[in-house]
């Protein structure tokens, strides 16, 4: 189910770009959502976006809509991410990019387990 999560983040990525815009109409979220998702993803996300028993994120004045957020959204890293990037800075050659201690403060600030990282840059 993991992975599952991680493929639609697309959705996320989406609502992300939507929501940055601060202020956008109808047609702009549809155009948003035409060039960064799937086919199908008008269908779903333009109604949970805009509509009454959407999200909720959006809130539409006159003929735009609004985000209701304080701060510009972010999306953290996933842990695959994370993970993929923690077992890149495990392969001997990011030594010639960053020392060894550059390379230790990253991997404690992704926070992933080094193990994990090591068997995912085996299967690379």
């Amino acid at each position: 189910m993991k992975l599952f999560s991680e493929i639609y983040s697309t959705y996320y990525n989406i609502t992300e770009k939507i929501l940055k815009k601060h202020t956008v109409t109808k047609a702009e979220i549809t155009d948003i959502i035409r060039q960064n998702g799937f086919s199908e993803s008008v269908l779903f996300l333009e109604p949970k976006l805009t509509g009454e028993n959407g999200y909720g994120l959006l809130k539409k004045e006159d003929s735009v809509y609004k985000s209701i957020l304080k701060k510009e959204p972010h999306i953290p890293l996933t842990t695959l991410e994370k993970e993929w990037l923690c077992a890149v800075l495990s392969d001997p050659r990011s030594g010639l990019f960053l020392d060894t201690e550059q390379r230790s403060q990253l991997e404690k600030l992704l926070g992933a387990k080094k193990n994990i990282s090591k068997r995912l840059f085996d299967l690379l």
